[in-house]
């Protein structure tokens, strides 16, 4: 018998249970009144079990599964320490955030840096901690201050001739823990 393209994919659905109850029944009273589909039926039945048999001669033995296991492509990645990962990123970030806002900032004064600060943020979003240095001029030193824009957190200080812009989207309290190391790396190297 040949069965068309739907006949077909109705068996094939028919023989995999994707039938409803509905479908399926309608189906089984079809093959009550076509005896050569219900012998496609056990022709695609015999296929299947035939198929199928081979299946568990398959099985990789245990050394392949050794040298498979054992592969450098399979190993897990060296643990990179929490601090380098952070020093990259606020590098990454630092060098785009500070390229693209420095020009503008020369221009600007107090609030409105930080404003610009944390635009430049935004759009440099590489790291979850960005920091902006720019030279002080005369500026005295000054303790942290806090800005808050646009759902970011801004920390500012001056200290050595530079002031400072750190900005992050990070809870306040690692905002502050890594002010208060690069401020300590600062006066240190300073």
């Amino acid at each position: 018998m040949t069965l068309s393209q739907d006949d077909e994919l109705l068996l094939n659905a028919y023989l995999d249970g994707e039938l409803n109850p509905l479908e399926a029944r309608s189906f089984e009273a079809g093959l009550a009144s076509e005896p050569a589909l219900a012998g496609e039926i056990e022709a695609y039945r015999l296929l299947r079990s035939a198929l199928r048999s081979d299946l568990a001669e398959d099985v990789p033995s245990p050394g392949l599964k050794r040298r498979i296991m054992s592969s450098p492509a399979l190993r897990p990645p060296r643990h990179i320490p929490a601090w380098g990962s952070l020093a990259a990123s606020f590098l990454a970030g630092a060098v785009l955030a500070g390229s693209i806002t420095l020009g503008a900032l020369h221009r600007q004064a107090g609030d409105e840096i930080a404003s610009e600060v944390v635009s430049a943020h935004i759009r440099g979003l590489m790291a979850p901690i960005s920091l902006t240095a720019i030279p002080a001029g005369k500026e005295a030193a000054a303790p942290p201050r806090s800005h808050e824009e646009r759902g970011f957190l801004a920390r500012t200080w001056t200290q050595g001739g530079v002031t400072y812009f750190a900005v992050s989207d990070a809870a306040v309290e690692e905002l502050e823990a890594f002010v208060k190391l690069f401020r300590a790396e600062v006066a240190r190297n300073g």
